[in-house]
Formats: structure tokens, sequence, C-alpha cells
């Protein structure tokens, strides 16, 4: 049965996140935190079994699986191996319920970067457990993309995939090639940022685990302070470039790393990305030049990072913590857009909110002009009416999600617009910006919600990262049958 290979599949994907447990577990020993050590050795122990008993009861089994196979392999893993990550948080100091562990380790895998305990309540251990988590998101939601979300076709995906050997009909080789492909450049770019931080005057430890969560568009900063304790200008440049990096599409990443320049740059929406963020930046500063009292130097470092940290769904803010860092409307139209589409970054996406504006001026000419011939291209790429269909589509249901996401955090007891923005930063995996949107309410909003509502909001930050994937293909029949 094709089934049996998704269990396969997840055996191994479990298995894997096992051997990344040593890691931590290493480093917790090497520093003399035995007890750390211990438990995600532990952790490690149960995953691995779980992860090889999978293995070695599917086999030889392998089968080629089809569309409503790979979409219910994507739903099973961003499920299922958040459940296997929170077992390390469960032996953390803060004497964790397994729901909250499941949170932070949901919150981590998704990139979403929300916490709801304090970092002076964690020791480095599980610091770093957090941002690797991160790293090993971002990574994961690029695998999801390319190769599931875009083959498919749903959600006006771009279907066109620039990796040699991505058109194989076989899903696991496919799986294969794009692990090999991707893996070096997402490594190498968190290298380099890792080593321009260190040299900048961060410290090692804090640049390791700031560079695993900027290429992830995660947001986690080890210090509770966040950026604000290291007053280091050089570094925020830093991390401004490699959020955009991480917000951009991997396909450009690739092809500039083989000199493949022209190719490169004909990928439109990364560009668009480039030039929002300094649009953003502009606008921001102008507010923070007619609201704030710093000098003007600073005014245009804080509107441009608030900028690029919003578009790419990050959530870094170099303001104090839980100070508004921008207009509340504002806040949710950036991150509910997001980055490019093959990119780490949550939200709609460049691509398929700049179809959606061209479509409705393209109609609003019609109104004017009846018998007018408009083209149908966007972003460096030409479009049908068919995709449009697909983009609407999700751009309903997104809403829809958003509506009712908020509506059940209000029954539980939230304020309307603080479960607003937790529901659009939920969806877009962009937990930072809750605080920075909302104020003190915002940031203590986590740390005191109870475990009905983050059961609501693990559910949204799995659903952001499968591009609400699921939902649509359940009622495209004609997509089952093919």
């Amino acid at each position: 049965m094709a089934n049996l290979t998704i269990i396969l599949l997840l055996g191994i994907a479990i298995g894997v996140l096992a051997a990344i447990m040593l890691v931590p577990a290493a480093y917790a020993f090497a520093m003399g935190a035995f007890d750390a050590s211990l438990g995600f050795g532990v952790a490690a122990l149960i995953t691995a079994f779980v992860g090889v008993a999978l293995y070695a009861a599917t086999r030889g089994r392998m089968r080629p699986i089809n569309r409503i196979q790979t979409v219910a392999f994507a739903l099973v893993v961003w499920t299922v191996l958040p459940l296997f990550a929170a077992i390390p948080f469960v032996a953390a100091p803060m004497n964790m319920t397994f729901i909250s562990a499941v949170f932070e380790a949901t919150s981590a895998l998704t990139t979403t970067g929300a916490t709801s305990y304090p970092l002076d309540q964690y020791t480095m251990p599980y610091i770093f457990w957090f941002a690797l988590l991160q790293w090993i998101g971002g990574f994961l939601t690029l695998i999801t993309v390319f190769t599931i979300v875009a083959p498919s076709g749903l959600c006006g995906s771009l279907t066109q995939v620039a990796i040699r050997g991505h058109d194989s009909d076989d899903f696991v080789q496919t799986l294969k090639t794009t692990v090999e492909v991707l893996l070096p450049a997402y490594g190498l770019f968190t290298f380099i940022c890792f080593i321009i931080l260190w040299a900048v005057g961060i410290p090692f430890f804090d640049a390791l685990c700031l560079a695993f969560s900027t290429l992830s568009t995660g947001g986690f900063v080890p210090r509770v302070e966040g950026l604000s304790y290291y007053q280091n200008s050089t570094a925020e440049i830093v991390l401004m470039i490699f959020m955009v990096v991480g917000a951009t599409s991997a396909i450009t990443h690739r092809n500039l790393l083989v000199s493949r320049q022209l190719i490169a740059f004909e990928n439109r929406e990364s560009g668009h990305v480039i030039g929002a963020c300094l649009a953003v930046g502009g606008i921001l500063s102008l507010w923070l030049l007619f609201t704030g009292n710093s000098d003007l130097l600073s005014i245009i470092k804080q509107g441009f990072f608030t900028a690029v940290s919003l578009i790419t769904t990050t959530g870094y803010q170099i303001a104090t913590p839980g100070q508004p860092i921008a207009p509340y409307g504002l806040i949710i139209a950036l991150v509910f857009t997001g980055g490019a589409t093959f990119s780490t970054a949550g939200g709609i996406k460049v691509y398929r909110m700049a179809l959606i504006t061209k479509q409705s001026f393209r109609e609003l000419t019609r109104i004017l002009h009846p018998h007018g011939i408009s083209s149908m291209r966007a972003v460096g790429r030409n479009y049908d009416i068919q995709t449009m269909k697909s983009i609407w589509a999700m751009f309903v249901v997104y809403l829809f999600l958003v509506a009712l996401i908020a509506l059940t955090l209000g029954l539980l007891g939230v304020d309307f617009e603080l479960a607003f923005l937790s529901s659009v930063a939920m969806l877009s995996n962009v937990g930072p910006v809750v605080s920075a949107g909302t104020g003190a309410e915002g940031a203590m909003f986590f740390s005191t919600a109870g475990s009905a509502i983050k059961i609501v909001l693990v559910s949204a930050m799995i659903l952001g990262r499968v591009e609400i994937l699921v939902l649509l293909s359940l009622g495209n029949l004609t997509y089952w049958r093919s």
C-alpha cells in the first residue's frame, strides 16, 4: 500500500529528529548541565525508538504515492514532529505541561517564534534547542513548498521549480533531490550569517542562535532584553540583510551560488520583497519622525529594521520590548502578505498578493473600458483565470480562518484586538508581533494563555505552515481524482 510509504518516510523524519536531539544533549553535557543532557538523551531514545519502529515495519514496502498522499504526508509531518520535539521541553526546569511543551515546540518548528515562558527561566541548552528547531523548521518549510505545495498547483502556487530532477513523478526521488540541492545553500548562508555576527561582536552562542533564527525568519532572540541587549548597530544591519535572504526565493539564492546571476535576478518576486522593504522602511521612518523622540539616524535605522522584520515575518524588534513598533493596521497588512513564495517566510506571499492586486485593477479597468485589452501578467509571470480562482479561494479561506480563530480566542476570553492580531500572527507564523502590535498586554499573552488557547494557537501555526493546502484540497474532488 502507498500509505505505508508515508509511514516509512515519517519514520525516517522522526529518526532524523532523534539524531538532531543528540546535538543539544552533547552541548548540555559539555557545559556541565547533566540533567538537561539526560533529558535530551532520554527524549532522543524515545524518539529514535518510534522512528526505527515505523521504518522497520514498512521497510521494503515503498510504493509511489499520489497527490492526496503527499498532502497527507505534509499534514502528518507538521503535526507529529512537534509532539516529539516537545519531549525535551517537558524535562526543562520550568515544569511545563505537555500542552505547553507542544506549544513551544510547534512555535519553534513552524518558525513562529512565540514562547510562553520568560527566557530567564530557560537554561542555555533549551534556548539552543528552540533556536535549532527554528532552523530545522525553516528548512522543512522549504521542502514542503518545493515538493508538495508548488507541484500541487493548489493555492495559486508557482509550479515551475528550477531544481534539476524536480519534475520526476517519484515523490521520494523528488524529496531526495530537493534536500540535496537546497541544504547546502541554506546551510552556507546560515554559516555566513553566524560568522559575520560573531565577527562584529555578538557572543558565539548568541550569534549561532540568531543565525538559526534569522535565516528561518523565526524571530527568536536568546536574551530577555531582545536585540536591545547587544546595542550593536552593525549586527542589526547584518540581521536585516539575512532576514531579506530568508524571505526571498531559495531559487534565487541557489542560482547566485552557482554563478547564474542573470537567471537569479529574473525572479521578480524577490525584487518585489526588497522593494517593499525599502518603501515601507521610508514610510515607517516618517511615522517615527512625527511620533518619536529619537535622533534622525536612530529613527531611520528603526524604521527600515522594522519594515524588514515585518515583511519577512521574522518579528525582530529593536524598540523597547512590549512597545508598539508600527501602526496596528500596517502590522496586520505586512505580516498578512509575507515574503516570497519559495522562502521560509510566512503569510499569503507577495506573488499571490501581487496577482490579487493586478487582477482587481484589471477588473476595475474593464468597467471603465469594457472592450479594452489588458495583459494578464504580474511579478514577471503570465497567469490565467484558473490561477486567479485558486488564489482567490485561498484568500477567502485565509480570511475565514483569521475570523474563526479570532472568534474562538474571543470566546475563550481574549480581548478582540489581541485575538485578531494573534490570529493573523499565528497563521503568518510571526509570533513576536503580538507584543509589538498590542504593547504590554500582548507581551504577557502567551505566558498567561491557558491550555485551550494554546491548542487553538498550535492549530493556527500548523495551518499557516501547510499554507492551508489541506483545507483547500479537501473540497477539490477533481484534484483528488487526478
